[in-house]
C-alpha cells in the first residue's frame, strides 16, 4: 500500500444567520451575541484548516474531506462556558456552523442533504491524520477536535455510507441493518 496525498485546499464558508439560528436551535438571536459572534466568526475563519485526503488507490477525482478548527477555538469556546452556559452554547454552536459551512462550501451536497456522512477512514487516512496532528477515537469514531467534518470529497452517498448510521437518530436505514 502507498500512502495518501494531502492537500491544503481553500473553503469560502459564508456567515448565514438562519442557517446559524437553525444549528441553535432558535430563531431569535440577541443584538449584543450578535456582535460577539460576528467577531469570532471573523477570527475562527482564520484557524479553520481543509484538507484533501486521496489515498492511494483512490480513483481519480475521489477522496475525502477534513475541515477543523484549531484547538484555541476549543479553548474559547470553552472560556465562553465560563461566562455562560447560554453564551458556551451559542459559541459551540457557532463551531459547528463554522466547519459545516465550510463542508458545504466545497461538497453542496452536504448543505442539501444536511449532513456531511462519516466515512470509516482506513489506514492511509489515519497516517495523514497523524501527520495533521490529529487523533482518531475508533470507539466513538471522532477525529479528537471538538469541531471536524471529515467526508467523501465528492459526494459518495448518506446513511447508507455513514459509518454512524446504526446510532444516527437521523438515519434514514431505520433498525434494519
Amino acid at each position: 500500500m502507498g500512502e495518501a496525498s494531502i492537500e491544503v485546499i481553500s473553503a469560502k464558508p459564508e456567515f448565514d444567520l438562519m442557517y446559524y439560528l437553525d444549528v441553535c436551535g432558535s430563531s431569535r438571536i440577541e443584538h449584543e451575541l450578535l456582535e460577539k459572534i460576528e467577531a469570532a466568526w471573523k477570527d475562527w475563519k482564520d484557524r479553520l484548516h481543509v484538507y484533501r485526503i486521496t489515498p492511494s488507490h483512490a480513483k481519480k477525482g475521489e477522496g475525502f474531506l477534513l475541515v477543523f478548527l484549531s484547538q484555541s477555538v476549543e479553548d474559547a469556546v470553552e472560556e465562553a462556558w465560563q461566562v455562560s452556559p447560554s453564551e458556551g452554547m451559542s459559541f459551540h454552536n457557532l463551531g459547528i456552523t463554522l466547519v459545516m459551512s465550510a463542508a458545504q462550501s466545497l461538497v453542496p451536497e452536504v448543505a442539501d442533504k444536511g449532513c456531511a456522512p462519516l466515512p470509516r477512514p482506513g489506514r492511509e487516512v489515519l497516517e495523514a491524520f497523524e501527520k495533521l496532528g490529529l487523533g482518531w477515537n475508533e470507539e466513538t469514531r471522532t477525529a479528537d477536535r471538538q469541531y471536524a467534518v471529515f467526508t467523501h470529497m465528492p459526494y459518495a452517498g448518506g446513511c447508507e455510507i455513514c459509518c454512524l448510521s446504526r446510532t444516527c437518530p437521523n438515519s434514514t436505514l431505520g433498525a434494519t441493518q
